[in-house]
């Protein structure tokens, strides 16, 4: 049951940053030269927020175009090593209700 699960992996505290609030691939520009993300465009949903309401909504997008290597390259860009697996989980159910 999603609420459950919802509940059981509810963060403790909040990992608060200025989030893009819809970082999907078609609002994110990359320089084809690099493959460095340039810009955010699209920033109507713009909020502070914990980190992981934005990296839950891309991980799909990025995986589906450019696999885990993507993923990890993604990830090593923004800052972080490694990824709490349940802040994740709830992030990607929390997200399903927005």
């Amino acid at each position: 049951d999603l609420l459950d699960e919802i509940i059981a992996n509810r963060p403790d505290t909040p990992d608060n940053v200025v989030v893009h609030g819809d970082p999907y691939n078609d609002n994110i520009l990359v320089n084809p030269n690099t493959g460095e993300i340039a810009a955010f465009v699209d920033v109507g949903m713009l909020a502070v927020a914990d980190r992981y309401t934005d990296l839950a909504m891309i991980y799909d997008d990025i995986l589906h175009t450019f696999g885990d290597a993507g993923w990890q390259t993604f990830l090593k860009h923004y800052g972080l090593e490694t990824i709490d697996n349940q802040r994740m989980r709830f992030y990607q159910i929390f997200n399903e209700f927005m």
